[in-house]
């Protein structure tokens, strides 16, 4: 088929830059859903943002003022999260049954 492939940060990304430029929602809150929902996205897939609070406020309300584009958001998440997160051997089940993996 060919083309890049969609990364989750590309993902996460698309989202959070819809709600804030494209589809808005709430009549208010839309860039603190935005920036929740890319947040979300990644804490759900393992990964932990780790970017501060006062740049992920500049980011999103850059975003909103449509001066940033859904590449730049995906690499301030890409350069802004740190490595999946490892569940051990030693994970209670009710965790690996929440989280829906499994270790082999």
């Amino acid at each position: 088929m060919g083309g890049d492939a969609v990364t989750l940060f590309d993902v996460a990304a698309a989202i959070g830059h819809l709600i804030c430029r494209d589809r808005h929602p709430f009549v208010d809150g839309n860039t603190r859903a935005s920036w929740f929902t890319s947040f979300v996205t990644l804490r759900l897939n393992l990964y932990h943002p780790d970017g501060r609070e006062a740049e992920a406020s500049d980011i999103v309300r850059i975003i909103a003022e449509g001066s940033c584009s859904e590449a730049d958001l995906t690499a301030f998440l890409a350069d802004n999260v740190r490595k999946p997160w490892r569940v051990s051997q030693q994970c209670p089940e009710k965790l690996k049954q929440r989280l829906q993996i499994s270790i082999a």
